[in-house]
């Protein structure tokens, strides 16, 4: 739902600045038009009111602001009211009005009608602004901005240069798909920048995203997903883990440098093919090859530009944290050691704990800061020091009331809930974690699901449930990959085994010493 309502923003933004292009670039043809007409002052008037309100729209969408459900719905519902009105006004039969205003109408009631408490509650948080990560909070939405005026104008260069050749333009229903499939294209070629580069440089794929197609690797086996909420947020993303996590910066930067330079050449490409379109066997495609090569050249080059998104920082920021001699440098060490442990023997016990406490003295808000002290916390535990452990994962706790509990991942849910059973012994809090993981209603259960029940259950003293739990938890195991991250996890079911045999044992001790003569 909440990559539906982005992807509305998107449209109420996008015909913001549409509408203003006129009013902005050709003032004097606009205002010259409009001086013979009557009613002119009142037309402008409706037509400033379009500006704001789609621009009000857009920015409470993506601002997360509590206007955006009653802006949204009538920036939604506006233009097919006014088709309709106008074919009642002037008797035009109404299968004339376009379908994409219906269209954006019913997808505005599904997105921003009110809902139940809990389903109100799930709103996507803002992402939290740390200090030193070489962005600006401002240059985010100026980005978007660019990239919407910069596709505007270029395809507006790409119009005359085509009026002039003589050469057709698809107006046609079609057309609007097959830009569709242009977007998806364009996001294809970034990804495989950063996939093929990082594979030549030794590194593991171990997640692929292009929109609503993902590719991704759990407990070592890939798997696929077709979301359809995929083709609203128009993105991807490509997970890559080094094999040796002593790999240097500079190959980093390599791989995340592939993708803005994939874009760009793709993009150059594709507009060169189309000036020379005339005369070719592919004319008749001229103008999807200036959609790709324009948006394609205007994704490479602003994503070079440090800004953060609602999920990630750009290919610019991670560069420019990579390339910084301090805190930022550090995290991205720690994360991959992180990803060597998924296809190394190394485990968590041989993370860098002072690279990972350096890192977090900079980074003290936010899921970052949370992840962070969870590795600590794993790194003592892997080692045996049950006390350390729980001292970072109290840490962890208190960072997660600090930044809030949505800045906590659903993926995370059984963390906190093995976690607050095993290391702090406190049943009711791993409860409340344990029922939010479930209020997911998880449709595979892994090996961490089992772990955390299996200690939920015996710090709730529900010996038998642990031993089924731990049976099922054994079992998952067995079937994980020899790497490091898995060795950790069959660990862990060990600790579990210790803790419930003694606590077993001693129960039955303490009854049998209780029982009468």
């Amino acid at each position: 739902m909440n990559a539906l309502r982005r992807y509305l923003g998107g449209i109420f933004g996008f015909a913001a600045i549409l509408l203003a292009w006129p009013v902005v670039f050709r003032y004097s043809t606009f205002v010259h038009a409009g001086a013979a007409n009557p009613h002119f002052a009142r037309i402008a008037a409706f037509y400033l009111g379009a500006i704001l309100l789609n621009g009000a729209a857009a920015w409470a969408i993506f601002a997360n602001k509590s206007s955006a459900r009653v802006l949204g719905l009538i920036a939604s519902a506006s233009p097919a009211l006014l088709l309709f009105a106008i074919a009642f006004r002037f008797h035009i039969r109404l299968s004339v009005v376009p379908w994409a205003a219906i269209a954006i109408a019913v997808a505005g009631l599904i997105a921003f009608l009110p809902r139940s408490a809990s389903q109100s509650a799930s709103k996507a948080s803002a992402p939290v602004r740390i200090p030193g990560d070489g962005t600006i909070p401002w240059v985010g939405t100026a980005v978007w901005i660019v990239g919407g005026v910069g596709f505007l104008y270029g395809l507006r260069w790409w119009a005359v240069w085509a009026h002039a050749q003589g050469l057709p333009r698809d107006r046609g229903g079609s057309f609007y798909l097959q830009l569709i499939l242009v977007d998806l294209a364009v996001v294809l070629l970034h990804e495989l920048g950063h996939a093929v580069t990082g594979l030549a440089l030794g590194m593991k794929l171990r997640a692929f995203i292009v929109g609503p197609f993902q590719w991704r690797i759990s407990d070592g086996i890939w798997g696929f997903k077709f979301r359809p909420a995929g083709f609203f947020s128009a993105g991807g993303a490509t997970a890559l883990v080094p094999t040796d996590p002593r790999q240097s910066a500079s190959e980093k930067v390599c791989m995340i440098a592939a993708g803005p330079f994939a874009s760009v050449a793709s993009g150059v490409l594709a507009l060169c093919a189309a000036f020379v379109a005339p005369g070719q066997p592919w004319e008749p495609a001229w103008l999807l090859l200036a959609c790709f090569g324009v948006a394609s050249v205007l994704v490479g080059v602003l994503n070079l530009v440090p800004f953060q998104s609602k999920t990630s920082y750009s290919d610019g920021a991670q560069i420019y944290q990579l390339l910084s001699r301090g805190p930022w440098a550090d995290y991205h060490r720690v994360l991959a050691v992180m990803g060597s442990t998924l296809v190394t023997p190394l485990r968590p016990r041989d993370y860098d704990i002072d690279a990972i406490k350096r890192a977090a003295l900079q980074i003290t808000q936010g899921s970052k800061a949370i992840l962070l002290q969870l590795l600590a916390s794993n790194y003592h535990l892997d080692r045996g020091e049950f006390h350390e452990a729980a001292f970072f994962f109290t840490q962890a706790d208190q960072v997660r009331k600090n930044s809030g509990s949505d800045q906590v991942p659903s993926a995370w849910y059984t963390v906190f809930a093995f976690r607050e059973a095993f290391l702090r012994h406190d049943a009711k809090e791993a409860r409340v974690w344990w029922d939010r993981y479930e209020a997911t209603k998880p449709t595979r259960l892994k090996v961490d699901y089992w772990l955390a029940r299996t200690a939920l259950l015996w710090s709730e003293k529900s010996f038998g449930g642990a031993w089924l739990a731990l049976e099922k938890a054994e079992e998952a195991g067995q079937q994980l990959p020899k790497f490091g991250a898995y060795e950790f996890d069959r660990y862990r079911c060990e600790l579990l085994r210790k803790a419930i045999t003694e606590s077993a044992t001693t129960k039955r001790e303490w009854e049998s010493a209780e029982a009468p003569v």
